[in-house]
C-alpha cells in the first residue's frame, strides 16, 4: 500500500492478494508510449542552447535522455552487438548535444569533431563548459580597461574646456594667468599653451 501514489491506493486497498494487484499494475501501466517516444525523440532534435548556459542547456538534455532510455531499454548483455549499440547511442547523444550549441562555439564544436576517438558525451561538455568560463572571465576584464580609459578622455575634455576670462588662452583659468599671477622666475614672456597646461597640471 505504500508503494502506490494515492490515486492508485483506491482501487487495490480491498485487494486480497499483492502478487494479483502487481501483476494489474503491470499489465495497466507497464506500456512503451509510441506518442511519448515520438515527442521526446522531436524534443531532442530541435532543443538548442538559446539563452541557457552551456550547464543548463546540457542538464535539460540529460532530463530528456534519461527519459527516453527509460521508455528505450538498450540491451544489457555483453555481447558485441550489445556494445556496438550503446556506443552508438553515445555518439548520437554527442551530435544532439553539439549540434543543439549556439553558433558562437562552433569552432571548438569543430575541434571535438577532429578528436580521434571521439570524446564521451560528458567529456565534450567539461570541454564546452571550460570554454564558457574562460570566456566570461574575458568579458570581465575588458570593461575594468574600457572604463579607465573613457575617465581618461573624460579629464582630457576637462582640461581642454579651461579657458581664461582675462587672455582668452585655452588650458588655464584666471587664477592661473600668468599676466595677472606674474612669471614664474626666470621666464620673461608668456608661456605657451602647451607649457601653461603642463604648469597647471
Amino acid at each position: 500500500m505504500n508503494s502506490v501514489s494515492k490515486e492508485i491506493f483506491g482501487g487495490i486497498v480491498y485487494a486480497m492478494d499483492a502478487s494479483a494487484v502487481w501483476s494489474d499494475l503491470k499489465v495497466q501501466y507497464d506500456k512503451v508510449d509510441g506518442s511519448r517516444i515520438f515527442a521526446l525523440h522531436r524534443e531532442i532534435g530541435r532543443f538548442t542552447q538559446a539563452n541557457n548556459t552551456v550547464s543548463g542547456y546540457y542538464c535539460k538534455m540529460k532530463q530528456l535522455w534519461d527519459e527516453y532510455s527509460s521508455l528505450v531499454v538498450l540491451p544489457s548483455c555483453e555481447c558485441d552487438t550489445a556494445r556496438q549499440y550503446i556506443a552508438h547511442d553515445q555518439q548520437q547523444k554527442l551530435l544532439q548535444f553539439l549540434m543543439g550549441l549556439n553558433d558562437s562555439y562552433a569552432q571548438i564544436r569543430s575541434q571535438i569533431l577532429m578528436m580521434s576517438p571521439l570524446p564521451s558525451v560528458g567529456q565534450a561538455f567539461s570541454i564546452i563548459s571550460q570554454e564558457e568560463s574562460h570566456r566570461s572571465l574575458s568579458v570581465v576584464e575588458e570593461p575594468s580597461t574600457s572604463f579607465f580609459s573613457a575617465q581618461g578622455k573624460i579629464g582630457n575634455q576637462k582640461k581642454d574646456i579651461l579657458t581664461c576670462d582675462y587672455c582668452h588662452w585655452n588650458g588655464h583659468t584666471k587664477d592661473f594667468c600668468y599676466k595677472l599671477v606674474g612669471y614664474p622666475p626666470g621666464r620673461r614672456c608668456y608661456a605657451p599653451k602647451l607649457d601653461i597646461d603642463t604648469d597647471v597640471v
